[in-house]
Parts: C-alpha cells; sequence; structure tokens
C-alpha cells in the first residue's frame, strides 16, 4: 500500500513539474499597476510552435525534414498590459523604440533578478540579438523569419483576440478586445492584430495607439504555475448537405449543393454536386467555399488580378458548374488583394469567383483542424504525387508565389518546390 501512495505521489509530482503545454496559461513575473508600488502576477499564453509536433495521423518520416520539438517554451502576454503608439512602434523594429522599452523599463520593472536569468535572447537567422523581450511579428520575407510569425503561433482568430488587463485602463472595444502590435521587420505581410484576432495588412496609422503584448522565452524547466487552458473553438458543421435555393435562411456552418463538376474520377457516369460550406452570413448574401479541393491548377506566378485562375475561376468555372438559374445566385463583388507586402500594396478587382485570401481563411476557420483540406478523386489524379498537397490562398508575395493552407491547416507562404496547391473555389451568393 506504501508503494502504491508512494506511485500516486511520483505521478502527480511529475504532472505538477511538467513542461506546460501550448495553450496553458501560466504565471511568471509581475507587472507595477499601482502609484503605490503594488504588483499584479503577469499570465502568460503558452504559444504553439507549429512545426515542433507532429499532427494526429501523421507519420514521423514525414517530419523527417522538419526541427526536432524545442527545448524552450515562447510565452505572450495572456492580456494587453500597456500601450504604444505607432510612432514608438516605428517602421522597422531594429530602430524601434518600443523595442528599447521592451528590453529596459519592462523586463527590469516585471521580472525579478532569478526570473531575468531564465530569459533568453532570440536569434534571427541562427544571429543572436540582445532581445530577451519581443513582439510576435507579421510573416515577412522568408530569410528574415525567426519562427515566431502570428500565423504559427495561434490556432485561429478567436485565439488571437485580446483583452486589456485590468490595470490597463480603459482600453476595450465594442467587444472588449483591443488591437495589438505585430514586431515590424523588412517585408511584414501584417502590422497588427485587430480586435477580432485577424492579422491586418498595411499601416496601423488610423489608431492613436495599439496594445502591446510582450513575448518572451524560456526554458522548458523553468518553474511556471499553470492556471487554466485557452481552447481554440471548434467549427461545427450540419449533418447534411441540402439543395440551395434562394430565399433559404443559411447560417453560419452549414453545407448546401449548388452546381455541378467531375469528382469522383469517372466521367462517364456525369458530373456530381458540389458541396460547400457557408463561411459567414452578411444581410442578403452568404460567402461560401467549397468542401474539398477541386482542381491542382499550374502556378503562373502572377498576382491574383493577372493571373490565370482568376480568369479560369470566372469564366470556365462558372459558366462549366453552373445553370444559369444557378449563375444568378452568384453576386459579383469587389475583393481586395494583397500584393507584395514589402511594398505595402494592395488591389481591388470585382469577381463572382475567388479563392480566399490569408487573413480571411484564418479569420473565417476557427482552427488548424478545421482548415484542411481533400482534394476530390477527380482532382487528385491530376495531382503531383510526389508533392505535398495545399489550398492556395489569394494573397501574393515577393517571391510571386502564392501563399497557402497546408496539409494540416497550418497558414504557410512560398517556399522551394515540392508543393502542389490546390483550388477550394469561394463565392459570395444572393440568400
Amino acid at each position: 500500500m506504501k508503494t502504491f501512495f508512494t506511485a500516486l505521489l511520483v505521478i502527480f509530482a511529475a504532472a505538477l513539474w511538467a513542461a506546460p503545454a501550448p495553450g496553458d496559461i501560466v504565471t511568471f513575473g509581475s507587472y507595477p499597476a499601482g502609484p503605490d508600488g503594488a504588483k499584479e502576477p503577469l499570465e502568460w499564453i503558452v504559444l504553439d510552435y507549429y512545426y515542433a509536433r507532429p499532427a494526429d495521423g501523421v507519420r514521423s518520416e514525414e517530419w523527417s525534414d522538419l526541427p526536432e520539438p524545442l527545448d524552450t517554451l515562447t510565452l505572450i502576454s495572456r492580456y494587453i498590459p500597456e500601450t504604444c503608439s505607432r510612432e514608438e512602434l516605428g517602421q522597422e523594429w531594429e530602430t524601434s523604440m518600443l523595442r528599447l522599452r521592451l528590453n529596459t523599463e519592462f523586463e527590469e520593472s516585471c521580472f525579478a533578478p532569478e526570473e531575468r536569468e531564465r530569459l533568453l535572447t532570440w536569434t534571427l537567422n541562427e544571429e543572436p540579438v540582445s532581445d530577451k523581450v519581443t513582439l510576435l511579428q507579421g510573416f515577412g520575407d522568408l530569410w528574415a523569419d525567426d519562427g515566431v510569425s502570428v500565423w504559427a503561433m495561434f490556432d485561429g482568430a478567436e485565439t488571437r483576440k485580446a483583452r486589456p488587463a485590468p490595470f490597463a485602463g480603459d482600453l476595450k472595444t465594442e467587444d472588449g478586445c483591443f488591437p495589438w502590435a505585430l514586431r515590424v521587420i523588412t517585408g511584414s505581410a501584417f502590422t497588427y492584430v485587430d480586435s477580432r484576432g485577424v492579422p491586418r495588412t498595411g499601416s496601423a496609422d488610423a489608431f492613436d495607439k495599439l496594445g502591446v503584448r510582450p513575448v518572451i522565452r524560456v526554458k522548458k524547466d523553468t518553474p511556471l504555475r499553470v492556471t487554466g487552458h485557452i481552447t481554440p473553438p471548434r467549427f461545427t458543421l450540419s449533418a447534411e448537405a441540402r439543395a440551395y435555393e434562394k430565399g433559404m435562411d443559411l447560417t453560419r456552418g452549414d453545407r448546401v449543393l449548388l452546381g455541378e463538376a467531375e469528382q469522383d474520377g469517372s466521367a462517364a457516369n456525369g458530373k456530381e454536386p458540389i458541396e460547400w460550406i457557408v463561411l459567414k452570413t452578411e444581410d442578403k448574401k452568404a460567402l461560401v467555399v467549397s468542401k474539398d479541393i477541386l482542381y491542382y491548377p499550374e502556378p503562373d506566378y502572377k498576382t491574383w488580378d493577372k493571373g490565370s485562375l482568376r480568369t479560369f475561376l470566372n469564366n470556365k468555372f462558372v459558366g462549366y458548374a453552373f445553370s444559369a438559374g444557378e449563375r444568378a445566385l452568384i453576386l459579383r463583388t469587389e475583393i481586395e488583394t494583397t500584393d507584395v507586402p514589402a511594398e505595402r500594396k494592395t488591389f481591388s478587382t470585382t469577381d463572382r469567383c475567388f479563392v480566399l485570401s490569408a487573413a480571411e481563411l484564418t479569420a473565417l476557420f476557427p482552427s488548424a483542424e478545421a482548415r484542411k483540406s481533400k482534394g476530390s478523386k477527380t482532382a487528385d489524379r491530376t495531382a503531383a504525387k510526389e508533392d505535398e498537397l495545399h489550398s492556395y490562398v489569394r494573397d501574393c508575395y515577393v517571391t510571386r508565389d502564392n501563399a497557402f493552407a497546408d496539409r494540416h491547416g497550418a497558414i504557410d507562404f512560398p517556399h522551394e518546390g515540392g508543393v502542389t496547391y490546390g483550388v477550394r473555389p469561394a463565392m459570395w451568393l444572393a440568400r
């Protein structure tokens, strides 16, 4: 009996001191919240490093070219403890006044000497830098990414929402959240996260101030007290797809049948109904995306407005897949697309059919699991068998290539070869 209780104590102690998992809420350091010197414990969220752990059902040999699991923990403040002006954030992180403040005043006032010893300096392109406190970055040029992209670390827009700390003053927006700044580097695609948790392209000049969510990195053996956990929201689909009719009371998550395309790998038996997922509704229209990948086209490395994919979807696909009555339900919509973020360019096009942007994809699908895609049998027969199969998104980056959602549902960006991009068309429908 004594041995049994001893074993239980060992198990309990191991669980107590086990390294926190991604999504865990922990306390570390304290924030000077009052004029009398009183301090409040700082709460942090343990961030996921997507490529440090295989997804469910993925064989380990498929990860042979990816980094080993990290022996460090990356933490981001759970709440927004303070703010910065756009001028303080600056145009480049290297010369940012916020960078200086976080690595002097913030570090010294929030962490005791023994805690500061636990803070690790960050590396950029395998070169040590002096920062111990930083911000997440919007994904920039591949050669300037250090693995702390806002895309890689969070599973869905809902988990990126940030509320001001109780001691941070009145910063709340209508939904109780506040936009927060991203670290600006050369080629950054995004400069802040809005109050809905969506990374935004371009300037944040519209804001007098942005929230600051410090990011730190510590060794896994750092004593951290776990106080809770943040669970990504689920994306629940209707049990059955149903035929779409104008006026149908569609809601987010519904699956509807509209149009037909060859999907089962046999042209002899005719086309099959296309199944669509309703992503959101506005007034008398609904945004839908195909449940499966319908095509694997050859990339032409052009921006969305000039590319062959846009021409194909708005002409051949719309004409081939839908009857005249169905085409009447597809709305012409003005959409905005990012082109070459290093130059902060965007352009607008008017389309009936398109593919989602990276921001739309991460905002409308609440988790990587919901973003996972599979191809129809017909589409898979045209894909390069040795390549990884991914889904297009509309943004075009400095490599003149397209971003995509990878096979695990994570947002990713261009890299060299070995990728076949699939297309899940999206449309606005009258309802």
